[in-house]
């Protein structure tokens, strides 16, 4: 499991290796699969919005997984804004 709905929205994930399912549970307790992703980026709704996570994102396949926390992320795109390049 990468990060779990209502978990604190702190970092951006980025999957490096593998696959993993974003899932997100209804009030009413029913489970619906939103995507699966290969080599993509998950969790950056933290940069810009909630403070929580809004889906459940699990692994499907041996994984490699980088973990960005939500501070030096931004500081990283705020420093390289104008170069057209970011690195975090």
């Amino acid at each position: 499991m990468i990060f779990t709905q209502g978990d604190a929205a702190d970092a951006v994930y980025y999957l490096q290796v593998g696959k993993a399912k974003f899932t997100l549970v209804s009030s009413s307790g029913k489970a619906a699969v939103l995507a699966i992703i290969a080599n993509e980026f998950s969790g950056e709704g933290c940069l810009t919005g909630p403070r929580l996570r809004m889906v459940t994102v699990t692994t499907m396949t041996g994984t490699v997984v980088v973990r960005m926390d939500k501070v030096n992320s931004l500081r990283s795109l705020r420093a390289n804004r104008h170069s057209g390049r970011y690195s975090c």
